[in-house]
């Protein structure tokens, strides 16, 4: 068999080992596959360690009476790179691989890569990132479903959306001819950390770990589902002219979120035009704590007090993760220590 044949062979029977598992678990494709909870309830062993240059790996070992198979993921990479990482050596085990270990090369490609590499490549893309997924979550945040051309902030915020990290989200929207393949090219030129202080208006998030969501008016169907550490800005349209601003509600149940600054932004911010025209209140808050709940957002008048009617009004759902591995960050996850303390 050709080198070229083996290869488009192998990247086949990744995409449809993950889309019949598409088909038996029956997904939401509004919602990001929990990847980590996937591989937790098939009992593999989940681990978050220091791997210095590796991003992952994957082993299976059959013992006495049983077979034991396990994942580790390198404990320093953002959450969005750990949950590519971890759907590719996924990958490694639904295809019945024995053994991986995985670099960047291996995670995303590039250079000659055997077989077993290439399927779960496509198992992974195809896993977190299936059509029906994308164009959904273009939908969420006002973007056509074939936009062929994306800037880079529109990028990161859809892998965020995606679950999935900032350059398997790019190769995967040129794979499904969503973007071309120039775009994509141009797309990965660009650092997240980049897009992270841009979204900041020039300012970097406390960690380089921590990913950072931007919200508008035009995106207000969100359902955000971050992660303790993780950075939100929040940019409305205000009108000072008539007195009236956001005012901001926390549910009791609400995760807890500390503001880092409510501010009115000049018209010149870059990021404020790429977010519209006009004067946006930017509110800025990092996730310190998990929960679940909603933030109100009511455009009103302050004197009018909450009974004065306001100009505009919606609630966004907020879900903050704690840690895979609870209060530290690294070792297995603590929903497997709890089963073997069972």
């Amino acid at each position: 068999m050709s080198t070229w044949r083996a290869r488009r062979e192998a990247r086949a029977e990744g995409s449809a080992a993950a889309m019949r598992l598409w088909a038996k678990r029956g997904f939401d494709p509004e919602r990001p596959v929990d990847i980590f909870a996937i591989i937790e309830e098939e009992r593999i062993w989940l681990m978050f360690q220091p791997l210095q240059h590796l991003f992952g790996f994957y082993a299976r070992e059959q013992l006495p009476g049983e077979e034991v198979t396990g994942i580790v993921l390198h404990n320093g990479h953002p959450l969005s790179v750990q949950r590519f990482t971890a759907a590719h050596e996924y990958g490694h085990h639904v295809l019945r691989h024995d053994v991986s270990v995985d670099s960047e090369t291996e995670v995303y490609g590039g250079g000659e890569l055997p077989p077993q590499e290439l399927a779960a490549q496509s198992f992974a893309a195809d896993f977190l990132m299936p059509l029906q997924m994308v164009i959904r979550a273009l939908r969420r945040l006002g973007l056509p479903e074939s936009p062929e051309e994306l800037d880079p902030v529109q990028a990161y915020q859809l892998s965020l959306e995606l679950g999935a990290s900032y350059t398997a989200a790019v190769t995967q929207l040129a794979n499904l001819n969503r973007i071309s393949w120039e775009n994509a090219r141009a797309l990965r030129r660009h650092q997240p950390i980049e897009l992270k202080t841009m979204l900041g208006g020039g300012r970097r998030p406390q960690s380089p770990r921590s990913d950072v969501w931007a919200f508008d008016d035009r995106t207000r169907d969100r359902l955000l589902a971050i992660r303790a550490g993780d950075e939100l800005h929040v940019r409305l349209p205000e009108i000072p002219s008539g007195g009236f601003r956001w005012d901001v509600e926390l549910s009791d149940a609400a995760p807890a979120l500390e503001l880092l600054a409510d501010e009115l932004e000049p018209l010149e911010l870059e990021v404020a035009q790429r977010f519209g025209n006009g004067r946006r209140r930017h509110l800025w808050w990092r996730a310190i704590g998990p929960g679940r709940g909603s933030m109100t957002l009511a455009l009103r008048r302050p004197w009018e007090g909450i009974d004065g009617r306001p100009a505009d009004v919606f609630t966004v759902g907020i879900t903050v993760e704690g840690h895979r591995t609870g209060e530290v960050d690294h070792g297995s996850s603590w929903r497997q220590r709890d089963l073997v303390a069972a």
